[in-house]
């Protein structure tokens, strides 16, 4: 008897993560992965805001393949840090691929909201 062959997907296996500071110059951004049509100058200006009183936020998410870093969530958060004119941000680092990346870049925006 012959197996069948399944056209189901290839369920992604997770990889390991690091969290560390990052220069904002090393880190990509790329439409393709900023889900919203535009960002909210008013999240940013407040989160700008909290950053400069000396508050933290969560890392911002990357991944990291084709030799470069790319932000998949917490844009944000990275135009707050570019205000105050910080030269760093802690970010989660994520190995994966591009389409990785995207897919998860859609699943955090579907579940995460500003604040």
């Amino acid at each position: 008897m012959e197996a069948q062959k399944t056209n189901s997907p290839k369920k992604s296996v997770q990889k390991a993560e690091t969290i560390q500071s990052l220069s904002l110059d090393q880190i990509k951004l790329e439409p393709d992965f900023q889900i919203r049509v535009s960002l909210n100058q008013d999240a940013i200006e407040e989160y700008a805001e909290c950053l400069q009183n000396g508050d933290t936020f969560p890392a911002v998410d990357v991944f990291h393949f084709d030799g470069e870093y790319h932000l998949v969530n917490g844009f944000h958060r990275f135009e707050a840090h570019k205000k105050i004119e910080r030269r760093e941000i802690t970010a989660k680092i994520h190995s994966g691929s591009r389409r990785d990346a995207l897919m998860f870049a859609v699943e955090s925006d579907s579940r995460i909201g500003l604040k």
